[in-house]
């Protein structure tokens, strides 16, 4: 290195030298190319957002298996570790929302073209889709609240949280109908897979589904029981508030095993109450459980479908 060389000249010949600097920079001139419409990887950034939302659309449905029933206590708590891994795949699918609002805003002469006479509503989907309602709720507000109210307002952030997730599905679909516009639509290999991939993320979504409303429905028994007995208090069934001594009367009004649909039927969600799904079992074997529900419905109604 020439000793009176320009300080500068000499830093960027050190740094050429770097591996680590070198492969920086190729990435950020791939990235770069990759959201250039007009560059050499067109469309290629349709292509990897849709992964990521067929990524998100089958990580989100984590959160529906974050309440656990305390049957012997008769209280609600939430499973801590999968709240951690769910908020961390959740962050990481937003990474990729954010940058296709930057995709879109950016080409705006791109979304101008047939191909893209969605955008304006894939901007609002994305923009809506990326609100950190389920860090925010939980971290924050879930795990904090006290008071009478206290399962109602959980209630209705589970559904601010379930209205997201759907129209996370919507995008997921309308950037499979986008990206088969595109000049280089995936052959019939790839639709293939990305069909049975569907196919198997539904009975992931239907099977978490079942258990998240297999929670509000026990304790939605419990409330209604707890309205018909003296000194109850709903507050009471959060575990971090669990005052209530009494709690035999419980099993008289939400009978589970045996079951008796004369006091309170529980329909569908029977056999959850009834193998203790959701208690504080292994996560492997309660998520296995409810996918196989969900896989056997599924095909249960596409067969009653099919007649």
């Amino acid at each position: 290195m020439d000793p009176e060389m320009p300080v500068n000249e000499r830093r960027q010949e050190g740094n050429s030298g770097n591996p680590y600097t070198k492969t920086m920079k190729d990435g950020g001139k791939y990235l770069k190319d990759v959201l250039n419409p007009e560059g050499p990887y067109p469309y290629t950034w349709n292509k990897i957002f849709l992964a990521s939302c067929v990524l998100a659309v089958g990580t989100d449905p984590l959160f529906f298996y974050i309440p656990i029933i305390h049957d012997d206590k008769k209280c609600v708590a939430t499973d801590d570790k999968l709240k951690i891994a769910a908020l961390v795949m959740r962050c990481f699918a937003d990474i990729f929302y954010i940058t296709d609002i930057y995709y879109q805003i950016r080409n705006k002469s791109v979304m101008a073209s047939p191909t893209r006479t969605l955008s304006p509503y894939f901007i609002s989907i994305d923009f809506i889709g990326v609100i950190p309602l389920p860090q925010v709720l939980i971290l924050f507000l879930y795990s904090k609240l006290r008071g009478p109210r206290t399962l109602d307002i959980r209630r209705f952030l589970d559904f601010l949280v379930f209205a997201q997730y759907v129209l996370r599905i919507v995008r997921t679909y309308l950037s499979t109908k986008e990206l088969k516009r595109t000049p280089r639509a995936p052959g019939p290999l790839v639709n293939g897979l990305l069909n049975l991939f569907l196919y198997v993320t539904a009975s992931h979504v239907l099977g978490a589904f079942w258990y998240f409303l297999s929670a509000q429905r026990q304790i939605g028994c419990w409330r209604r029981a707890c309205g018909r007995h003296d000194g109850c208090d709903s507050a009471t069934f959060d575990c971090n508030e669990n005052t209530l001594a009494n709690r035999t009367f419980l099993n008289d009004f939400c009978p589970v095993d045996p079951p008796n649909a004369t006091v309170f039927d529980f329909g569908i969600f029977l056999d959850a109450l009834q193998t203790g799904m959701l208690g504080p079992m292994d996560f492997p074997k309660k998520f296995l459980h409810c996918y196989w529900w969900g896989l056997r419905n599924q095909r249960l109604s596409v067969n009653i479908m099919s007649i």
